[in-house]
């Protein structure tokens, strides 16, 4: 549901790249977020 912010084009690759979701989501918020490890 995070991907919705994005538009259709995050939420169509999110379907696809779950991981990569995650990383879009992480690219948009604070580096505070980013030091967080979610690659899997």
């Amino acid at each position: 549901m995070k991907y919705e912010l994005f538009g259709s084009r995050a939420s169509g690759t999110a379907k696809k790249y779950s991981d990569f979701d995650v990383l879009i989501i992480a690219d948009e918020l604070p580096q505070d977020c980013t030091k967080v490890p979610i690659r899997n």
